[in-house]
């Protein structure tokens, strides 16, 4: 995986993508620009949808349009000086 990012071919990391790249501790600040800071509590929700201007997309084919989710997020504030990308 590593040599495949290093070759500046495109990744798509989802949710904790960096937690399954335990050998490469760089890999979150690198690729993602993520800055783990632990978890928030577990008592958290939330709802998520698709923008109207999205409907329609390939690549959302076969997706609900509301989400519910519940559960834990990451920290991840953005680093110093520099927009999250996460």
């Amino acid at each position: 995986m590593k040599q495949y990012i290093e070759s500046g071919k495109p990744v798509i990391g989802l949710r904790t993508a960096s937690h399954a790249i335990q050998n490469w501790l760089e890999f979150d600040k690198l690729v993602p620009g993520g800055n783990y800071q632990g978890h928030h509590k577990n008592n958290l929700s939330g709802n998520a949808s698709i923008v109207p201007g999205a409907k329609g997309h390939p690549i959302l084919e076969g997706s609900q349009l509301n989400l519910k989710w519940v559960g834990h997020s990451i920290k991840t504030p953005p680093w110093p000086g520099r927009p999250s990308r996460c």
